[in-house]
């Protein structure tokens, strides 16, 4: 996988043993556990899309000792609903793989369409503000991980990694403006004008910005961020399950 610079935002020591130890991750022989909160509306248990890569994320990275929090919704993908134990108008606390999860509630209509895919990542943003600036300011993260979609829920989470001195990072796994103007689910130029400034304020107030193929990557250029604080990180699979095999016998 890329390596990731979790270094809090301070000056590295000009001694340059201890400088190879920190990019190693070790001091004085032992491993440096960082803090990191993930922002994130698709989460574990949902089995597909942004949230199975999310979770695995999540899993991986404390399986390297980090302290990982997570900060999400109701499993509600695929079909824009949630299913039982959980509801999708309050919040929740649990602990999946030895990570604290904390779900937010989120208005949403089964097979959303149209306006009900504005109304639904909007609704968490506005429930999911006060738990994430709660949160961070009480955890304290060296690195604060959102994902996208959705965009909405960014602008907060960068103010309070700015109040904490937090690494900021943002994955894109979708340029959900783009796609909501593409696919018809909102419509107007001005409103399309506004929401492109307002996107493109956001990305570039990340520290550092991950997406998952090259294209993407170039979109985000083309927006304004600058092209060495954009990285790629493709979403993969468990080779060991899926594999290419021959046509025959294989429906």
């Amino acid at each position: 996988m890329t390596a990731w610079n979790f270094s809090p935002r301070h000056k590295p020591s000009k001694a340059p043993a201890l400088q190879k130890q920190a990019k190693a991750g070790f001091h004085d022989g032992r491993f440096l556990s960082r803090r990191l909160l993930i922002h994130a509306i698709n989460y574990a248990p949902e089995f597909i899309g942004c949230g199975k890569y999310t979770a695995e994320l999540a899993s991986f990275l404390r399986s390297r000792q980090h302290q990982i929090e997570v900060v999400t919704a109701p499993p509600h993908y695929p079909g824009w609903r949630v299913r039982p134990p959980y509801r999708s108008l309050a919040y929740c606390y649990e602990t999946i793989d030895g990570i604290e999860v904390t779900r937010c509630p989120m208005l949403m209509r089964a097979d959303g369409r149209g306006v009900w895919r504005l109304l639904a990542p909007l609704s968490f943003a506005i429930a999911s503000a006060p738990l994430i600036a709660w949160r961070i300011l009480k955890f304290r993260p060296e690195v604060v991980l959102c994902v996208e979609p959705t965009l909405f829920s960014a602008p907060l989470a960068l103010l309070a990694a700015r109040l904490v001195g937090a690494r900021t990072v943002l994955h894109v796994q979708d340029l959900e403006v783009d796609a909501a103007f593409g696919v018809g689910h909102v419509r107007g130029e001005a409103l399309k004008w506004v929401a492109l400034s307002g996107e493109r304020l956001v990305l570039r107030s990340f520290d550092r910005l991950i997406t998952i193929s090259q294209k993407m990557r170039s979109a985000l250029i083309a927006k304004g961020v600058e092209a060495n604080r954009v990285q790629l990180l493709r979403n993969w699979v468990d080779v060991g399950v899926i594999s290419p095999a021959g046509r025959r016998g294989n429906p």
